[in-house]
């Protein structure tokens, strides 16, 4: 719902996913790829209540997941985008 057009629905999801980052603390790391990508899109929306909630549940992974296993997906995205560009 971070995609969705409607702007409440998409400020409920962000808000969700903070509170979801924080109850599930360290087993994020079973979907920390996806939900890496969606907040990465979700940091482009035009929203500003959006986008703080997203870097909010962000820094709730950043602090329970050590930085070897997010920096992975992140630093293999970054290689894809290169390579594309």
């Amino acid at each position: 719902d971070l995609t969705d057009w409607v702007v409440s629905n998409r400020v409920k999801a962000a808000q969700l996913l903070t509170i979801f980052t924080w109850q599930a603390e360290e087993t994020i790391t079973q979907h920390l790829e996806e939900t890496l990508i969606v907040c990465a899109k979700a940091l482009l929306d035009d929203e500003t209540t959006v986008r703080q909630e997203v870097i909010r549940s962000l820094t709730n992974i950043g602090f329970f997941v050590p930085v070897k296993i997010w920096f992975k997906f992140i630093f293999s995205h970054i290689e894809q985008s290169a390579n594309l560009g």
